[in-house]
């Protein structure tokens, strides 16, 4: 095998190590959709690990809590230029969220994240990122209703960057709309 092949099989066995524990049991799953630079509109797929048991900072009525979201995304661009005009991209994210101990019928949660992606192609419209593997950097806010707090709501901004590994790195930002369910 060549360098790029053990790379990228490595990488992949990475990957698997890290998201069967989350595969193999789901806590949950989000839907994405929002847009960014370039006209390029993202639609994501997330399976949600259950929550992890550690939390952080227990004193007083709000805590940090965690899990993990294996995440499948298509990204869309209006291109007329004879451009690529559409990828597909993997990620892995822990999400850590600040979020009150109990909840009544509303939850409020502020969020961030820090994960890799792996994108099909390495340019989609007039964006170039030099190399497929990028990071991604998260943060937002939103609530969790319902029964058990099942229900999930909120808005996110992310960024996605191979973190100058390798020219060109255009990044991308995307504001999304997320709606998620957790099993009970």
């Amino acid at each position: 095998m060549g360098s790029t092949t053990t790379r990228v099989v490595l990488g992949l066995l990475g990957f698997l190590i890290v998201v069967l524990p989350a595969a193999a049991s789901p806590g949950g799953v989000g839907l994405n959709a929002g847009g960014g630079e370039d006209s390029i509109d993202l639609y994501r797929l997330d399976l949600l690990s259950p929550q992890w048991q550690q939390s952080w900072f227990d004193e007083g009525k709000w805590h940090w809590r965690g899990h993990w979201e294996l995440g499948l995304a298509h990204w869309d661009g209006d291109t007329s230029q004879g451009k690529r005009e559409s990828l597909s991209d993997w990620s892995v994210t822990p999400v850590i969220r600040l979020q009150p101990k109990s909840g009544g019928r509303w939850m409020p949660y502020f969020e961030a994240g820090l994960g890799v992606h792996l994108l099909s192609h390495t340019s989609v419209d007039r964006r170039s990122f030099g190399t497929a593997f990028q990071f991604g950097t998260l943060i937002g806010a939103g609530f969790r209703c319902g029964r058990d707090s099942r229900f999930e709501a909120g808005y996110r901004y992310q960024h996605i960057s191979n973190a100058s590994i390798k020219s060109p790195n255009d990044g991308m930002d995307f504001h999304m709309i997320r709606l998620a369910y957790w099993l009970p």
